[in-house]
């Protein structure tokens, strides 16, 4: 078990979190600008992780990014 937090690294984080947040669409959108390849892990069978592949296409092509390779898609 890892030791925990000092109260003020934890306040630090926070902080820059409440500054920097983004959705997690946002997050990966925001990694293209940078980078040429994200790639995203996800546990099988999971409605969520499905959902947001589905609504980041739409984001990435706007975006310029017109490439996805996926593993779970078979329809």
């Amino acid at each position: 078990m890892p030791p925990p937090l000092d109260a003020k690294v934890g306040a630090e984080l926070k902080s820059y979190l409440d500054t920097h947040k983004l959705s997690p669409k946002d997050y990966v959108v925001s990694k293209f600008a940078d980078h040429d390849v994200v790639i995203l892990g996800e546990y099988h069978r999971i409605k969520e992780n499905v959902l947001l592949i589905q609504e980041l296409i739409p984001l990435c092509y706007i975006n310029g990014v017109h490439v996805l390779a996926t593993e779970f898609a078979r329809r």
